[in-house]
C-alpha cells in the first residue's frame, strides 16, 4: 500500500509489450528480481519504470562506464552478527544476486541511478525523488508503470550512497568547477543572476529537464538554447553531469564549459545544448523564467517556464551545495573580501570554541573540554577545517582574531557587559565580534574585518557565526561522507548555532553532549526524521549514521574517549535479518530495563596491597573469573521502523554462596545501557599514568592505610555485581573490552567513575583515584 492508501498497479504483460526489449527482459524474468530487492527494502515494481527513466535520459557512454565501475567498486556491507539480532548497515555486493547486481548490468538502469546522483548533488533523497518521479510521469513512463512516489525514494534511500565509490569525476566535481568558473567569468559581479543558487520549485525543474532532453531527442533541431538564471548553478551542473559532451555552458558572453581542456571532458563533440545564464530574453520581466528554445530552419518559438511565483523572499532562500562550494556560493552574494573575512573570522571561532569549550554530560553534573572529547580526525583538522569549505584561511590573521576574542571572553568586565546588552545569541556574538574589531585596530593598527565596507559588517558576522556553527558540528564526526551538503543560513538554524557558540565560547556555560550529536546526525542525514539524540544508529538519505561503540561493536570494542563519543558514517541502508522492510533507527527499548536485575553482594575480599612481604596489586586478580555472555533483545516497531533492542550481560555464577541473583540462583541478566555507557566513558576519568617505584608505593600504601582508605573500604566488583555504602571498588572486567564498556554505564551512578586504558597499571589508578576523589565513592573499570 502506498501512503496515501492506494494500492500501485503492475500489469506485467502490458510492460513486455510496451516496454524496451531490455525492459521486456525484465518483465519476463520480473519473479528473480524479487528478493534482491526486498532485501534492500525496494518494491520490485519501481525497476521498470527507473530503467525506461534511464533509457530516456540518453546519458553519455563514458559516464555509463564510470558508473558501471561504481558498483565493482563497492566493498562488502558492514555486519554486526549477534545470536538473537543481525544488523547490516550497507547494500549487499553479491556478485551473482543483489540489487546492486541487477543495477550494474543494465545501461538503463546505471543511467537513472546516474540522474538520481545529478540530483543529490544538491537534493535530499526526497526532493530527488520527486524530480524522478515527475519526470517519469511527463516523458509517459507512468502511464505504463502507475507507480507512486514513495517507491522511487525506496530506491534513492537504498541506493544514493553508492555515489561515495563513484569512479572518476563525481557530481560535486562537475558542480565546484562550474561555480568557480562562473565566479571568475563574473569576476565576482554578477548583476542578473543573484538567484543563480536559489530554490525553484521541483516538478517545474523536472519540467525544463523534460522539455529539454526531448527537444534534444529531435534530430531536426541543431540546437537547443536553455536560458535562465534561477537555480541555474544546478541546472548547468545536472546537464553537464549527464551529457559532457554534448553541452555548453555560458555566462557574461564567456563559456564557462567546456573547459580548457578537452581531456576534462573526454574531448568537445558536438555541442547541442546551449545553456545561457542569464536573464530570459526580451520581453521577460521575472527572473523566475526559463527558456527552451530549439532551433531549426524553420522558426521555432521558445518555450518559457517559470520556476516559482514572484514573491519577496525570492532573493533569500538558497539551495544547499557541495561542502567544497560554499565559498562560491557566498561570493556569488557578497565581495571576495567580505568572503575572505567571513572564512578568517569562522575559523577563529571554531578554534577557540575547540580549545576552550565545554560540554556537558546527561545529568549536567560533569563537564569535558571539547578539545578533549572530540574526534581524532577533528582533533587534528579543527584549526584547517574550512578548506573543505572551499575557504584559505590566513593563518596570522586567524591567530590574532582567536587572541583578541579570548581576551574578551575572559574579561569579566567586558563579559558581563556584552551579557548585561545582550540576550539574543546572535545579537551577543554580534557584540563580541564588534568589540573585537574595535580592540584588534587598537593593538594591531589595522581593522580585523580588512577592505570591508559597513554595508557588510553586519553579513560578515552571521555568516561567520552560522559557519562557525557549522564546522563546529563535525567535533563528533570520526568520518564524513564525500557528498556532505553546506546548509545555507536561514533564521532558523542561524539561531541554532549562535546558540551552540555563544554556550561554547563561555566556558562556564557550556553545552549538553547529546544535543551536539543529535545536530550532528541531522546535518549528516539531511531529511531524516524522528531522531533522538540517544540513537544508536539512523538511517537517511541514502546513509547510516551510527555510534562508533557500535560499529566497532564485533571487531575492535573500545573504551577510547573519543572513539566512544563519536559517530561514523556509512553509504547504504540500515537491515536486520528477520526484519522485513526499511530500518530507519535502532534505539535502545528503555521499557525493558526495569525486568532485570544486578547480583547482590553478601560477602567479597577486599584487595590486599600487601602480600607476601611485598607491596603491590596481582593484576591477575582483575580479570573476570565467572562465566559471562553478551545477550540481546530486541522489538520491532513497523510504524515507526525502529528496532528497539536491550543489551544484557548474562553472568553464571553457579552455587557461589557470596553472589545472590535476585533473579535466581544460577545466574543473572544485567541490564545495561548503552547510551549510558556512551555518556559515562565520555566524562570519566581516563587513566594513563607510569608506573611507580617500590619505595613510592610502600610510601603511598602506608599513606592510604594510615587515612583508612584500604582494607574493607576498597573491593573488587566481580561483573554484574551491585555495589553499595561507601566502599571503593576496582571492577573485575579487566581484558574483556565489551564488559567494561557495558560496565561503565552501570557503575556510574552516584560514582566517580575511572578508566584504565591499556597497559596503566591498577595501582596508578588508584593512586589518581585516592588523589582526586579522596573520601568520595569511586570505581575504576580495570
Amino acid at each position: 500500500m502506498s501512503s496515501d492508501g492506494t494500492q500501485p498497479q503492475f500489469d506485467i504483460v502490458g510492460a513486455a509489450t510496451t516496454s524496451t526489449s531490455v525492459a521486456s527482459h525484465l518483465v519476463r524474468n520480473f519473479g528473480r528480481i524479487f528478493p534482491q530487492c526486498l532485501e534492500e527494502g525496494v518494491v520490485p515494481l519501481v525497476v521498470p519504470p527507473l530503467e525506461r527513466l534511464g533509457s530516456w535520459l540518453m546519458v553519455d557512454a563514458d559516464r555509463l562506464r564510470d558508473g558501471e565501475a561504481t558498483f565493482l567498486n563497492m566493498p562488502a556491507p558492514k555486519s554486526l552478527s549477534w545470536r538473537s539480532l543481525s544488523i547490516i548497515i550497507g547494500l549487499s555486493n553479491n556478485p551473482k544476486e543483489s540489487l546492486v547486481k541487477i543495477v550494474s548490468r543494465d545501461q538503463c538502469l546505471i543511467a537513472a541511478f546516474l540522474c538520481l546522483c545529478g540530483c543529490t548533488m544538491c537534493f535530499d533523497t526526497r526532493m530527488a525523488s520527486n524530480l524522478m518521479h515527475e519526470l517519469m510521469r511527463l516523458n509517459g513512463t507512468l502511464k505504463d508503470y502507475a507507480i507512486p512516489v514513495y517507491m522511487v525514494h525506496q530506491f534513492a534511500e537504498a541506493m544514493n550512497g553508492c555515489n561515495e565509490f563513484t569512479v572518476g569525476e563525481r557530481p560535486s566535481d562537475v558542480y565546484c568547477k562550474l561555480a568557480e568558473a562562473v565566479n571568475r567569468a563574473t569576476r565576482y559581479n554578477a548583476p542578473g543572476l543573484e538567484n543563480l543558487y536559489n530554490v525553484g520549485d521541483t516538478n517545474r525543474l523536472a519540467k525544463i529537464i523534460y522539455e529539454t532532453f526531448d527537444k534534444m531527442q529531435n534530430q531536426d533541431f541543431q540546437f537547443i538554447y536553455l536560458r535562465g538564471t534561477l537555480q541555474g548553478l544546478w541546472l548547468a551542473s545536472f546537464f553537464v553531469w549527464l551529457r559532457p559532451r554534448e553541452v555548453q555552458v555560458q555566462v557574461s558572453n564567456s563559456i564557462i564549459y567546456p573547459y580548457p581542456d578537452p581531456l576534462t571532458t573526454g574531448g568537445n563533440g558536438h555541442r547541442r545544448l546551449l545553456i545561457l545564464l542569464e536573464k530570459s530574453g526580451p520581453g521577460v520581466v521575472s527572473n523566475n523564467i526559463w527558456q527552451v528554445t530549439p532551433w531549426s530552419v524553420a522558426e521555432t518559438i521558445p518555450i518559457q517556464i517559470s520556476l516559482k511565483e514572484d514573491t519577496k523572499d525570492w532573493l533569500e532562500k538558497q539551495h544547499p551545495s557541495p561542502l567544497l562550494a560554499t565559498r562560491c556560493q557566498l561570493s556569488h552574494r557578497y565581495s571576495t573580501q567580505a568572503v575572505v573575512n567571513i572564512g578568517n573570522v569562522a575559523a577563529a571561532l571554531v578554534v577557540i570554541a575547540t580549545e576552550n569549550g565545554q560540554v556537558w554530560n546527561q545529568g549536567h553534573a560533569i563537564t569535558q573540554r571539547l578539545q578533549d572529547v572530540c574526534s581524532e580526525s577533528f582533533l587534528s583538522s579543527y584549526a584547517g577545517v574550512f578548506t573543505e569549505f572551499g575557504f584559505t584561511i590566513d593563518p596570522a590573521r586567524r591567530a590574532n582574531i582567536v587572541g583578541i576574542i579570548t581576551d574578551i571572553m575572559t574579561n569579566q568586565n567586558a563579559l558581563s557587559n556584552l551579557i548585561g546588552s545582550y540576550t539574543d545569541d546572535i545579537e551577543f556574538l554580534k557584540g563580541v565580534m564588534v568589540a573585537s574589531s574595535r580592540d584588534y585596530a587598537t593593538r594591531f593598527g589595522e581593522p580585523m574585518l580588512s577592505g570591508l565596507g559597513d554595508a557588510e559588517e553586519e553579513a560578515v558576522f552571521e555568516h561567520a557565526i552560522h559557519l562557525a556553527g557549522e564546522g563546529i558540528l563535525f567535533a563528533f564526526c570520526d568520518n564524513r561522507s564525500k557528498s556532505l551538503l553546506y546548509q545555507p543560513l536561514e533564521p532558523f538554524r542561524l539561531s541554532q548555532n549562535a546558540k551552540l557558540l555563544r554556550s561554547l565560547l563561555q566556558p562556564e556555560v557550556g553545552y549538553d553532549f547529546w544535543a551536539i550529536r543529535k545536530r550532528v546526525i541531522e546535518t549528516l542525514l539531511p531529511g531524516a526524521s524522528m531522531i533522538q539524540s540517544g540513537d544508536l544508529a539512523v538511517a537517511g538519505n541514502g546513509y547510516v549514521v551510527c555510534s562508533y561503540a557500535l560499529a566497532s561493536w564485533d571487531e575492535q570494542p573500545t573504551t577510547d574517549r573519543r572513539r566512544v563519543a563519536s559517530l561514523c558514517i556509512f553509504p547504504g541502508p540500515l537491515k536486520a535479518k528477520n526484519v522485513e522492510g526499511k530500518i530507519s533507527r535502532l534505539t535502545e527499548d528503555k521499557e525493558n530495563r526495569a525486568l532485570s536485575s544486578r547480583l547482590l553482594n553478601v560477602h567479597v575480599d577486599s584487595i590486599l596491597l600487601h602480600r607476601d612481604g611485598s607491596c603491590g596489586l596481582d593484576e591477575h586478580d582483575a580479570v573476570n573469573k565467572a562465566q559471562t555472555e553478551i545477550a540481546h533483545s530486541w522489538r520491532f516497531e513497523s510504524d515507526v521502523q525502529t528496532i528497539h533492542m536491550t543489551t544484557f550481560i548474562k553472568v553464571q555464577v553457579g552455587t557461589n554462596e557470596s553472589l545472590i541473583s535476585l533473579a535466581n540462583t544460577r545466574g543473572c541478566m544485567v541490564p545495561t545501557s548503552w547510551e549510558r555507557s556512551i555518556d559515562a566513558i565520555t566524562f570519566a576519568t581516563h587513566v594513563a599514568s607510569p608506573d611507580f617505584t617500590t619505595q613510592q608505593l610502600k610510601s603511598l600504601v602506608e599513606l592510604w592505610t594510615a587515612r583508612n582508605y584500604l582494607g574493607d573500604n576498597l573491593r573488587w566488583c566481580s561483573i554484574g555485581m551491585a555495589i553499595r555504602g561507601n566502599v571503593r571498588y576496582i571492577t573485575t572486567t579487566s581484558q574483556d573490552e565489551q564488559v567494561r564498556f557495558l560496565e561503565a554505564g552501570n557503575l556510574v551512578a552516584e560514582n566517580k567513575l575511572l578508566i584504565r586504558t591499556r597497559g596503566t597499571p591498577l595501582l596508578s589508578c588508584i593512586a589518581v583515584a585516592i588523589e582526586a576523589y579522596q573520601d568520595e565513592k569511586w570505581v575504576i573499570i580495570a
